[in-house]
């Protein structure tokens, strides 16, 4: 195959489609980041290899120049980061042959400055637009040096909107930067600029202004004044300043070819706080980079933390399966109690394995909510990387002539800080929640699956002397025995720990039992505590208590102020909070079935019914007091600052000309369309559905209600289904279906 002679347009074509192609991988990769399939799979790899195809003819055109430091100085970083992780595209040895010349010959390191650039500008006539590109592209060594540039621009806060921020390549931003400025028209306009504040460079602008019929100033040198050449030893590098329109001309120099070789540029300054490379790819987990596990956890790809969380599940899962098998050794795994009450008798159901929050939901619920878990922290990582990128969420103090740190750097750095502690107190909280409460209760007189070791011993018992133990009335009790509960005693008790060899296996059923307990709690409040930052962050940012600002949009043309992106880790939060509530609302449906409610309890409260009892604490108070209203609050002051505008415009309007009324109107009718409520349909069902679940039903159940839905819901999940799965399992007995009149 031959290939056309590289000529310098036909570099900068091929720097373009190379550009061109980076940008929509990225694009991919953000898009279906939180996709497993095959089809985004093929997607994403299909567009690297396109990428990298053109990458390698890019390289092979610069071999055969001779001349590779630009290209490393662009591309050395990522291109070198490119073949060392994508292997499952690098996996020939002799693809990208150019590619992979390039990168040894950059890792053997090249001689020459690497920001040297071949003389493309002046040899580029037939498109202008590359040479612009190419002149901005040896003017600015960094995008922050092109977007301090821009800003003083006549519509100079609009134009760096459009341009990505300062951790974009500058080619990428070069090429947006351009095509900006000719789509305003401010093309020539940015060339007058650059020939007066960088007068050292007159010569290469000039060339590329008589390309755009732009009559320069005569600001460029004609007769230089001669200076002595000191010899190379001697020669200092002068300090780098970025360009500033306020700062005067500085002296022209011209370059000879006796002139020593140009000073090695320094490189770009590093944002403050990025010192940890992880804090902007995993800002929500950065607290785990205080631990060798995590660091080197947080040190791979996005596919590692993706198969570690996948392992993790899968071990939870495994753990659950041992448990159901230990508590079907010890007897504890469906235990049945039959009450009499004269002529009438009625039962109910506990046990591991029947008690719904417990021995199913590991198995099912749980995955689940790990599930919804990772989605959520996906979807909020990139919320913060795009809001950062477009400077929606921007750190105060950061100026742009100065080095500016990034919201997503901002937001690592506090999130390490507050979870560094709260990640072991909150472990401490989970183990004191459940092992405690469980410890002292081991050998009391009540209905649980921790202490199924005593059911046999319960057999004739009244409910009356059980409440000594911590009994609560059961359900049961308002149809056999609504008087007095002495009159109502245990008759049967079918399961348990009866015999040496089920007792030999009960206590590795308990420890193992609350271990799997004890770490989905713990996974439950480390989860909401994410949530709760997440959103109290955003809450501090746009009512501007904090560093963080939260920048609204009020010409947003979807009419979201700006804050459309946020949906999406919002739903993902929903959903965490709805399968949550759907936990919680089991447990207290096992717990009211067999008499351990908090509420109606009388004064023989034993700890694990105050863990009960903190529970629906949990529901009613975390949920609205500390989810609902900062939620609220958030939209709260979203209206107060669309307020704010709407009041600003208003008397602007009273000030304006009659021809500028007309554009004032347009904004103020834009402005009154904008809500920072979601308008999607499932955000509301979810939400919805997270109410009623977290709060309503738990309520209900727990102070007791004689609703026939509630008395359904309840029959359905706290009798049938539980006795339905034991019965298949041979746990115990069918019993003959009995009138609760």
């Amino acid at each position: 195959m031959t290939h056309p002679e590289p000529s310098p347009d036909l570099i900068l074509q091929l720097r373009r489609a190379c550009d061109e192609a980076n940008r929509a991988v990225i694009d991919a990769i953000e898009k279906y980041e939180g996709d497993l399939g095959e089809q985004a799979s093929a997607i994403v790899d299909a567009r690297r290899e396109h990428f990298l195809d053109l990458c390698d003819t890019l390289a092979e055109a610069l071999l055969r120049v001779g001349d590779t430091t630009d290209y490393r100085a662009r591309y050395h970083a990522d291109f070198s980061a490119y073949l060392r992780d994508w292997t499952d595209i690098i996996d020939d040895a002799v693809k990208f042959p150019s590619l992979r010349e390039l990168s040894r010959r950059w890792d053997a390191g090249p001689n020459g400055s690497p920001h040297a650039l071949p003389p493309i500008v002046a040899e580029s006539d037939a498109d202008p637009a590359a040479a612009l590109d190419a002149l901005l592209r040896e003017l600015f060594s960094s995008t922050a040096d092109l977007r301090i540039f821009l800003r003083y621009m006549p519509q100079g806060v609009e134009l760096i909107q459009h341009v990505p921020g300062d951790n974009t390549p500058v080619a990428h931003a070069v090429f947006t930067a351009c095509e900006v400025l000719r789509v305003r028209g401010l093309v020539r306009e940015a060339v007058r600029r650059l020939a007066e504040h960088r007068p050292s460079q007159f010569e290469l602008i000039r060339a590329v202004a008589t390309r755009f019929a732009v009559d320069l100033p005569t600001v460029g040198p004609s007769t230089p004044p001669a200076l002595p050449v000191p010899e190379p030893a001697a020669v200092a590098a002068p300090p780098v300043t970025p360009p500033s329109p306020s700062a005067p001309p500085t002296s022209p120099v011209r370059e000879s070819p006796v002139d020593p070789p140009p000073p090695v540029m320094p490189p770009p300054t590093r944002e403050r706080g990025a010192e940890r490379p992880q804090d902007l790819r995993f800002p929500l987990l950065s607290e785990l980079l205080s631990f060798p596990g995590g660091r080197w956890l947080l040190s791979g790809t996005a596919a590692r933390v993706r198969r570690f969380g996948r392992a993790v599940t899968i071990l939870y899962m495994l753990f659950g399966v041992v448990a159901l098998a230990l508590a079907n050794a010890a007897g504890a795994a469906c235990v049945k109690v039959v009450v009499d009450a004269g002529e009438r008798s009625d039962w109910f159901i506990y046990g591991y394995l029947a008690e719904l929050p417990h021995g199913l939901w590991y198995l099912t619920g749980a995955p689940l909510f790990l599930f919804a878990f990772g989605v959520f922290l996906q979807r909020a990582t990139l919320y913060l990387k795009s809001a950062a990128e477009t400077r929606r969420l921007e750190v105060a103090g950061s100026s742009d002539n100065g080095p500016r740190e990034s919201a997503v750097v901002w937001y690592a750095r506090i999130n390490r800080r507050v979870f560094r502690v709260l990640t072991p107190l909150l472990s401490l909280l989970a183990a004191t929640l459940v092992v405690y409460g469980e410890y002292q209760s081991w050998n009391h007189m009540v209905f649980g699956w921790v202490q199924a070791r005593q059911a046999p011993l319960l057999e004739g018992y009244s409910l009356g002397e059980l409440s000594a133990g911590g009994i609560s009335p059961l359900p049961i009790e308002a149809d056999l025995c609504p008087a007095d509960r002495d009159d109502c005693f245990v008759r049967t008790i079918t399961g348990g720990s009866r015999d040496e060899h089920q007792r030999g296996w009960f206590l590795p059923f308990v420890g193992i039992g609350l271990l799997i307990q004890t770490t989905f709690v713990f996974i439950c409040l480390y989860a909401v505590a994410k949530l709760l930052f997440f959103i109290g962050v955003h809450v501090s940012a746009i009512s501007e208590m904090g560093r963080l600002k939260l920048r609204l949009d009020f010409s947003d043309r979807n009419h979201r102020m700006g804050l459309g992106r946020l949906d999406e880790p919002l739903l993902a939060a929903l959903w965490l909070a709805a399968i949550g509530g759907m936990w919680s609302c089991l447990v207290c449906l096992s717990n009211n079935e067999k008499g351990s409610r908090f509420f109606l309890a009388g004064p023989a409260l034993v700890p694990a019914n105050l863990s009960h009892g903190v529970g629906l604490f949990i529901n009613v108070v975390l949920w609205i007091a500390l989810f609902g209203v900062p939620i609220w609050y958030f939209d709260f002051a979203c209206h107060q600052a669309l307020a704010r505008e709407r009041r600003k415009l208003d008397q602007a309007h009273a000030e304006a000309s009659a021809d500028e009324k007309h554009g004032l109107e347009a904004r103020l009718k834009l402005v009154d369309e904008q809500r920072a409520r979601p308008h999607r349909l499932r955000l509301l069902l979810v939400g919805w559905s997270m109410i009623i679940l977290s709060v309503l039903l738990p309520i209900l159940l727990w102070v007791g209600s004689s609703w026939h839905p509630v008395e359904f819901l309840r029959g359905v999940l706290a009798r049938r289904l539980p006795h339905g799965v034991c019965y298949i399992l041979g746990h115990v007995p069918e019993i003959p279906r009995q009138p609760r009149a």
